[in-house]
């Protein structure tokens, strides 16, 4: 997804009061596994989890995309 597109999907989430996170090529490593967690849990509330392409490569394992 470009950055157009996960600026869109922000407007989106923004739009209907969604609570989100967002995992992008500028995310530090040391934030990914954090971020990856909180939305695992369940308990943060966000919704929405927006991912980028740019992150790909880290080791980044995407079990918790049908949540």
């Amino acid at each position: 997804m470009s950055a157009f597109g996960l600026m869109g999907s922000q407007s989106i989430c923004e739009g209907k009061d969604w609570a989100w996170l967002r995992l992008d090529g500028s995310t530090l490593v040391a934030d990914r596994q954090r971020l990856v967690d909180r939305f695992n849990s369940g308990f943060g509330g966000e919704r929405v989890f927006l991912l980028s392409s740019k992150a790909g490569g880290m080791g980044l394992n995407l079990v918790g995309a049908n949540r």
